[in-house]
């Protein structure tokens, strides 16, 4: 196999950058056609090919998208001459039977819940494939701001706060049920600085996790009482050596203290309860 140039190397990696802002002159659909064609040759599992691109060019389009986008990326979206929905199909099992032909037992078991198939070369029956895809996979909607609490309560499955006090996440749920929810079970995430021992320095100890174990249990009770249902940590390190011993001191003083208990309904943890994870 002939090895790739440097040129190519360079435009595609070393040098490739996140840009901002456009030229303002349309894109060809022939172009948007090509880069489709190079990306479907991406690797899938199965060559199941689960995505799926709505390309929007029109002002009236992208105005539909405006509720979805974060404050930072609106002016960059609607004035792009094309932007890209990327999403995937829950049903792309459907057409594993032309993606996938030499195994045609694969679309069964997506798709069944007590798969069987008997054919000349695959047979079998009674066998469990797990986990599945499923088709609720929970979106949550991260951000502080009036626009991400909206956004979450009109679109998302959660919320996703990031380095909110307890009562802070109070303040922001309350927004959000004013905003109105539109799903029937609703999950609260916040993620915070946390360091067992020694304080954090110039923080703020309302919206951080720190001190000996039991300050920090005594922590994640208020975040529960607040509504909280996971608390994603970050170790405040930027040494790595230091990051995993914060990491296993919270899994050995803190998370053998937690108390999981998980409602029938929901399957989220029940008020009072706390689940952390980094």
């Amino acid at each position: 196999m002939p090895v790739v140039s440097d040129s190519c190397l360079d435009q595609v990696f070393r040098n490739a950058r996140t840009h901002s802002a456009w030229l303002d002159k349309p894109v060809a659909d022939d172009t948007l056609r090509q880069i489709y064609q190079l990306a479907k040759w991406g690797p899938t599992s199965a060559n199941a090919s689960p995505g799926r691109f709505v390309f929007l060019r029109s002002r009236e389009a992208k105005e539909r998208l405006r509720p979805a986008l974060a404050p930072g990326n609106v002016d960059k979206t609607m004035q792009a001459p094309v932007t890209v929905i990327i999403g995937y199909d829950l049903l792309f099992y459907e057409k594993l039977p032309k993606l996938f032909p030499q195994a045609p037992a694969m679309r069964e078991l997506f798709e069944s819940d007590t798969p069987e198939f008997h054919g000349p070369h695959i047979n079998y029956a009674d066998v469990l494939f797990s986990p599945r895809p499923s088709a609720g996979i929970p979106i949550l909607v991260g951000g502080n701001s009036q626009a991400a609490l909206r956004r979450a309560a009109a679109l998302g499955d959660g919320w996703y706060g990031l380095w909110r006090s307890p009562d802070q996440v109070r303040a922001s749920l309350a927004q959000i049920n004013e905003f109105g929810i539109h799903r029937a079970t609703f999950e609260v995430s916040v993620r915070v600085v946390t360091r067992i021992g020694s304080p954090i320095p110039d923080s703020d100890p309302e919206t951080t996790l720190q001190g000996d174990a039991d300050a920090i249990l005594h922590k994640l009770q208020q975040y529960s009482q607040a509504g909280v249902d996971s608390i994603v940590i970050e170790p405040a390190s930027t040494d790595l050596d230091e990051f995993l011993r914060q990491l296993a001191r919270f899994a050995d003083e803190v998370t053998p203290h937690i108390t999981f208990a998980t409602s029938s309904s929901s399957g989220l943890p029940m008020p009072g309860s706390t689940v952390a994870s980094a």
